[in-house]
């Protein structure tokens, strides 16, 4: 390209010259005897230290993705976005088709409820057994006890009843028939006293009644001691020896159904056990039913899309009628900072860090170079050229851009050129060509190849050489051959 732009500079000053040569008078003596001289301003060519860029095309990005698409499956009912649109974080993006998830979840509050209930009527009737069984063993273990003390005294019988009367019992009965018959002795001789003082008028009659009751009371005492005597030295009948041991048997049978009872009381507690296995397969059905609904709440809440993040919509995929399912992609979100990527060749990735600054031209945003900070490169090359993808964040003031053409201006060295304002470059049919003073003071147009502009100034690369005198911006009638006066700066 470089070549053709020489090849065509060469071309446009050698028609210059032929024009020149064709007239009978020079355009340098025509105007310097007709015309007076044009005042323009001049500066002289020289060499400047300035900066090798490196331009690195790229494309603006956003710093948050998303291609939202639906986890339940439903037709969709309304798309409340457009591409475009922006929307903020939460904001609700598509409605789908829900009354198969509300009936659902309807179906599983009840079932909540049912089991609900199940579980009060479980844990009561498991209260009810608890106690009930209880109760069953305490009786059960105090007849047992009753039982066992009733044998343990009906043995005691019967081992009084066959051993008979011990020789104490015989020595105590017959000490109380002693006694006996001493009281009966003496209630007599009381009586018999006191009727002879009832005689003689000395007490009333009374008296005698209450002696005469003594001696019936002791006198059948006596009875009762001599009896009891006679009884110890007889010693216990056979029916009484029969009645003991048939005693000893009935509370044998007695203490071994109480035994059976307590048996049986102890076995009700499996009652418990299937009460309580019944109260945990109610509990669980419950958290079963729970888990039914907490399951229809989210998917009714994935019924509808929402916006992860405040952005643009970038593309709408699905209209209001088409069913949607699992996986189904709806919606396509940007977020977040404007970034802005690009690819750097191997031989230049060395000069990127992370936090470095960058001079990023986007065309469509303005004129104007913005910042860029380099906030990710990749750790490894792709594609055929071994290029590194790296990601600048651009300022937050700048709206968000996607897919944007740009370029990134890296500094890779720095060289000696002469450097021109824009006022003193014209432009005309895809050339760029400044005017010069030649020796004779007449202006000159130059056609120059120029570089890749520098803070807003062109490094020439072709045209030019230091020490020409340089027109510095445009003047009115200012052609080929016409005499200047400038005032070099």
């Amino acid at each position: 390209m470089l070549a053709k732009v020489l090849t065509l500079s060469t071309l446009v000053s050698a028609l210059i010259l032929i024009n020149g040569c064709s007239s009978k008078k020079g355009p340098t003596e025509g105007y310097t005897s007709k015309a007076p001289g044009i005042s323009v301003s001049t500066f002289t060519a020289a060499e400047e230290s300035v900066d090798v860029v490196r331009e690195l095309p790229g494309t603006t990005s956003s710093e948050l993705h998303s291609i939202l698409a639906s986890n339940v499956s439903g037709r969709v009912l309304a798309v409340d976005v457009t591409e475009g649109s922006l929307v903020s974080t939460g904001q609700a993006l598509v409605h789908l088709d829900a009354r198969h998830i509300i009936a659902g979840k309807q179906a599983a509050v009840g079932a909540v409820g049912r089991t609900e209930a199940e579980i009060v009527k479980a844990n009561s009737a498991l209260e009810l057994e608890r106690a009930t069984s209880l109760t069953r063993i305490q009786d059960a273990e105090a007849t047992l006890s009753g039982a066992k003390a009733s044998l343990a005294i009906a043995a005691e019988r019967k081992s009084i009843t066959a051993e008979g009367a011990r020789s104490q019992e015989i020595a105590q009965a017959r000490s109380a028939v002693v006694q006996a018959d001493a009281s009966v002795r003496l209630a007599t001789l009381e009586n018999d006293r006191m009727r002879g003082l009832l005689k003689a008028g000395a007490i009333p009659q009374r008296d005698v009644d209450r002696t005469s009751v003594a001696l019936e009371q002791a006198t059948a005492q006596r009875n009762i001691v001599r009896q009891q005597l006679a009884l110890l030295e007889e010693g216990a009948r056979q029916q009484e020896r029969s009645a003991s041991a048939q005693s000893v048997l009935a509370a044998e049978a007695t203490v071994r159904q109480a035994e059976a009872g307590v048996s049986a009381a102890r076995a009700g507690l499996r009652q418990v056990l299937v009460r309580q296995a019944d109260l945990n397969a109610a509990k669980a059905a419950l958290i079963s039913a729970r888990a039914t609904v907490a399951d229809a709440n989210i998917s009714l809440n994935d019924s509808i899309i929402r916006a992860p993040f405040a952005g643009r919509i970038v593309r709408r995929i699905a209209d209001p009628g088409v069913l949607a399912s699992p996986g189904t992609p709806i919606i396509e979100i940007d977020g977040g900072k404007s970034s802005f990527d690009i690819e750097v060749p191997e031989a230049l990735i060395s000069r990127f860090k992370v936090g470095n600054k960058l001079r990023i031209a986007i065309p469509v945003v303005g004129p104007q170079d913005m910042s860029g900070v380099v906030r990710q490169i990749t750790p490894q090359a792709s594609g055929m050229a071994h290029a590194y993808k790296v990601r600048l964040s651009l300022p937050d003031t700048l709206a968000p851009l996607t897919g944007i053409y740009g370029i990134a201006k890296i500094t890779v060295a720095r060289r000696k050129a002469i450097m021109l304002d824009e006022m003193s470059i014209r432009r005309r049919d895809g050339l760029s060509y400044v005017y010069i003073v030649t020796s004779d003071g007449l202006a000159q147009s130059r056609v120059v190849t120029l570089g890749t502009p520098v803070g807003g100034r062109f490094p020439v690369a072709s045209g030019l050489a230091v020490g020409d005198v340089v027109i510095r911006e445009s003047v009115a009638g200012l052609t080929d051959g016409v005499r200047v006066n400038g005032a070099r700066q």
